[in-house]
Parts: structure tokens; sequence; C-alpha cells
């Protein structure tokens, strides 16, 4: 108990990281493109598919990134022909591709979900709508949501391995737009419709309603192919152009309790558009695309002003990862090494059980929030077969 105590002292000492800053990582070993895709599971994240400009040749490569040893590794190939403008999301700890274009433009129907785990792909059910390229997608729970080029909107559910047709998008038809997910709500918007134009219009999306709301436009200017993700309960929007030669590298948070937009820090790469990007954990990441001397391999890491998750984890020797924290709806604990029933108990500050998933078998489990109040709570994870238990802090949030 002395332990547990010490933990949630420690979890009031918020570390405040004065930080807003940009830092380079190692640069991507694939080859140089635009147009690709990233995932992030748990403390890995993944870059693959793309275009080669000039040649614009389709690519199917498939790389791996650690963030503890900051290294990247060549996994096998994408199974599924070899795109660019392709869609990518997380959901249940697995990696799912989908949409995108060929070698010769022609718009793909198909998903593949990848497991990180045993390093397999398996081709899932084909999209019953038009094939998209150059659209946008996000994940809540268990569903993937993509928004198509031509304004219809579908949840496919990693579960049941089925597509439903959402509420239509209430914006204009277009092309290149960007989106993040904060709790049970997704984001979308700017992009390039018609007649080159540039639309600055910003939408949520309540997967609990179904239905849509216009939100603050965005601040900075009208762009198309920028990056979007999602750190604690901030979104974010970066890069991106209106052409090749008007490229951007502003950056810029969005706070979804107040609907307002604010600038950070640029970019630390140059101005680029059609890059990729994801967060993990308490940093957000962008890499790749095109400037104007050409196609780019390099990768950086964003750290905001402070931790947004409102508690730092504790290190220990475990190889067990908690994501997405915080959490609206579901969360998923992912162990190396398989539990053999183990069990996991969430705790509140006063120290009292309030949830218990035991006889846990297999490399992940999955946390749904049911009648979980928003707040920080311990989770207590122990594993039978190799007779150690482990505490870390989650978040349950309303956002």
């Amino acid at each position: 108990m002395k332990q547990f105590l010490y933990l949630t002292t420690m979890l009031f000492c918020l570390a405040l990281n004065a930080q807003n800053t940009w830092t380079q990582k190692d640069f991507f070993k694939g080859s140089i493109r635009i147009a690709a895709v990233s995932i992030s599971i748990g403390n890995k994240a993944y870059i693959g598919t793309g275009y080669n400009n000039p040649s614009r040749k389709t690519l199917n490569d498939f790389w791996e990134w650690d963030k503890a040893t900051n290294t990247w590794l060549k996994l096998d190939s994408f199974p599924g022909v070899a795109r660019g403008w392709a869609l990518a999301s997380a959901a249940n700890g697995k990696g799912y591709i989908t949409q995108g274009s060929d070698n010769d433009d022609n718009g793909l129907s198909d998903i593949w979900e990848f497991d990180p785990i045993t390093n397999i792909w398996t081709q899932k059910a084909l999209f019953p709508g038009s094939p998209v390229s150059q659209s946008v997608s996000f994940s809540i729970g268990n569903n993937i949501y993509v928004l198509t080029d031509w304004g219809g909107f579908w949840s496919f559910n990693v579960e049941t391995n089925s597509w439903t047709e959402k509420s239509t998008y209430p914006g204009i038809a277009r092309t290149g737009q960007v989106g993040f997910a904060i709790g049970s709500k997704g984001y979308i918007g700017l992009g390039q419709g018609s007649s080159s134009t540039f639309p600055i219009e910003f939408y949520e999306y309540d997967t609990t309603l179904n239905a849509w709301t216009q939100k603050a436009d965005f601040a900075g200017a009208g762009r198309a192919t920028a990056v979007g993700f999602a750190i604690g309960n901030r979104g974010y929007i970066g890069t991106g152009g209106t052409g090749t030669n008007n490229l951007f590298k502003d950056f810029w948070e969005y706070n979804p309790k107040n609907d307002v937009w604010t600038r950070k820090a640029d970019f630390g790469g140059t101005p680029r558009f059609v890059a990729t990007g994801f967060s993990m954990g308490n940093n957000g990441y962008i890499g790749t695309g095109w400037d104007n001397t050409g196609n780019r391999n390099d990768f950086w890491e964003y750290t905001p002003d402070t931790n947004l998750t409102g508690i730092n984890e504790f290190s220990d020797k475990s190889s067990i990862d908690v994501y997405p924290n915080p959490f609206s709806i579901h969360t998923s604990v992912y162990a190396k090494k398989a539990f053999q029933g183990g069990s996991i108990t969430l705790f509140n500050t006063l120290g009292q059980p309030v949830k218990t998933i035991e006889n846990i078998n297999g490399n992940s489990v999955l946390i749904s929030r049911e009648n979980l109040n928003a707040g920080v709570y311990i989770l207590r994870v122990s594993s039978n077969n190799d007779s150690y238990t482990i505490e870390k802090t989650l978040v349950v949030t309303d956002y």
C-alpha cells in the first residue's frame, strides 16, 4: 500500500515540460517518397507505401520505427497492390491500410489488417463504395472512419469485418483533407475543392450521435495534404500546400473544449506537402513528403508545451504498453510476451478497485470505459507466467 500511495502522490506532481519544440530523429530508411501511410501502435510506428516522385512509381515496402532505440527495421512488404494516397489507421492493437491509387491512378477498394506481433497481413472485407484516393480517415475504438473524396462517410468495424455507411459529410467534396480523433469524436477539414479552392472550414463528427457539427475555421491559410494527429486532448495540423510553389511549415493546435486554434512552433523541417505523420504517447511525428528540392526522408518529433496526458509514465522493465492513453471509450493493454491467466485491476485515486479483468490470455486485452468517470486511475497488471506486477497511470477523458 505504501508503494501505491507513493505512486498516487507522484501522479499529482505533474511535470510541465515547457517545450513546444521539434527534434530531428533518425532519417527514414526507405526510399524518399510522398503520399505514404503511417501507423502508430504502442511504442512502435510503421511507414510504408507511397510514390517515389517524380517517377510516380508506387511503393509497397513497409518499415518499423522503434521509439526507444530511434532505429528503423524493414519488414515484409505490404501484400496489397503497390499504391500511393492510401489511408491508414490503428484499432484494437492492429494496423489497417485501405484505399489509394495504383501506378495507373486506378482507385482501390481493398483493406488489409497488419498484426504487429506476428507481422502477418490479412485481407478484410472490400470497401463497398466507390474507390477512394486522396481522402482522409481516423479511428475511434474498434471502428475506422473513412471520408471519401466525393463526400460519402463510412465506418469499418474491425471486430465484425463489416462496413457501414454513416451520416453524410456536410462540407463540399474535396481531396487532400486532414483529420484526427479525440475521444469519441473525429475532426476533418481543409483540402482542395473545385477550381483550386482551399476551404478552411472544419467539422466535428460525434460517433454516439452519428452527427456532424461545424466548428471554428482553421486559423491558418487554406491548404491540401497537410498532416494531422492528436496528442492527448488536443489536435494538431501542420505542413501542406496549395501547389509546388506555395508550401507551408506552420503548425497549429486545436482545443476542442473551447473550439480555439493556437499557432505553435513551426515544423522543424522544410516547408512541404504530402508528408505523413502520427502521434505516440506525448509526442507527434512528421516525416517524408515533398519540398521545393524534391522528395524527403527526414523525420521529426514534436514535444508540446505540456504533458497533455497530465501524467508522466513511470519507467519499468516490463514490455507492457497502454494505448490510447488518455481514452474516452476503449483502450488496450499490450504485452510483448503473452499473458497466461493474467489479471488487470483499475484503482481510483483513493486506492479503491473500480474495475477488474481476470484470466487474461494472449498479447492484448481491450478495456472498455463503461461506467468509469473521467479522471486519473492506477492500472495494475499482473502476469502469472512471469510472476510480476506492473502499475501504470491511466487517464479517462470525456473528449
